[in-house]
């Protein structure tokens, strides 16, 4: 990245005099004009130390290096050096990390699965509940039907009414009885099945 950025500056980044005399103090000047803070990421070398340059561990406020132990590739040590405070070490397992993931991401993905489940359970039970309803609204609807036929038998109406709901004298048809005071024959008047 420092090899193309442009700071109305010439330098090589592997130069150590280049580094220290040139660069570092423009990015520090940078820093304080803006008030901002400078994250280098770099590589190492074989032997954990910053490849190329010396110059930016000698000019940095601080570094945190992180690599792998030689023995052991999932032990891992953040070593931690800073101008303000004492350095320090800290070990790390790579594999626990991972394990550690891939157990939480499981579980995640058993918990999406169960609630999936549970969806289509919930929607099927909704859809057999819709058609169960339709039909006993249906079965209502067509009882209904015949008891306003009945009601317009009882009531002597030689043309029944165009709506179900023109229906409001049900409390008259029901109050005048099945058997109206000049019908004595209950077959007259049942609800057709």
């Amino acid at each position: 990245m420092l090899k193309d950025m442009y700071l109305g500056i010439s330098y090589d980044i592997n130069d150590f005099q280049d580094v220290a005399q040139k660069l570092m103090p423009k990015l520090r000047e940078l820093c304080e004009k803006y008030n901002i803070t400078i994250l280098f990421t770099h590589h190492l070398n074989k032997r954990n130390e910053t490849l190329g340059s010396t110059a930016f561990d000698a000019c940095i406020d601080g570094k945190i290096t992180l690599f792998e132990t030689r023995n052991d590739h999932n032990h891992l040590i953040m070593k931690v050096i800073n101008r303000d405070f004492s350095g320090f070490d800290m070990n790390l397992k790579r594999n626990e990390i991972i394990k550690e993931q891939k157990s939480t991401i499981q579980d995640q993905k058993e918990e999406i699965s169960k609630l999936s489940e549970l969806v289509d359970i919930l929607n099927n039970n909704i859809e057999s509940l819709k058609e169960k309803l339709e039909t006993e609204v249906n079965k209502w609807k067509n009882l209904f039907q015949k008891m306003c036929k009945a009601i317009d038998k009882v009531l002597k109406r030689d043309k029944p009414k165009e709506k179900l709901e023109d229906y409001e004298d049900i409390a008259d048809a029901i109050n005048h009885g099945y058997y109206g005071k000049n019908n004595k024959n209950k077959d007259d008047f049942e609800i057709e099945r």
